[in-house]
């Protein structure tokens, strides 16, 4: 079992809700793993980050309907599952073949925020 802590760095473009270019930092970076060798060799990792960024500075708007707000950064949040499974056919001191499969699936939400209003948007990947 291990567990892992970070710094992480963001740099991304999302043309579907702006053409800005989003960057950032964050100490917001935790991986936890297993793995198990016996018969089969399993592994499983669960990586987590978070990010936030602003592209201006902060500044007060004022809105008809609910008078004066400030606007807040962008948050980024991406989870990371990994699952792989297989079986040894060749072992040596050094190496080590392994024949089996492998499970890589992302969930990356953006949140965007425009002073009164805001867009979300889900990205799922696996392979």
């Amino acid at each position: 079992l291990v567990l892992q802590w970070g710094m992480g760095h963001l740099k991304k473009q999302d043309l579907t809700f702006s053409p800005m270019i989003h960057s950032g930092w964050s100490p917001i970076q935790i991986e936890l793993g297993y793995q198990r060798s016996k018969r089969l060799e399993q592994r499983v990792s669960v990586h987590y980050s978070e990010y936030t960024s602003q592209l201006d500075q902060a500044f007060t708007f004022y809105s008809f309907y609910n008078g004066e707000g400030r606007n807040y950064p962008h948050n980024f949040s991406l989870l990371e599952i990994n699952y792989a499974l297989g079986k040894p056919l060749v072992s040596t001191a050094d190496w080590q073949f392994i024949l089996g499969a492998r499970s890589s699936n992302s969930l990356f939400l953006s949140a965007y925020e425009y002073g009164p209003s805001g867009s979300t948007a889900y990205y799922y990947s696996f392979a």
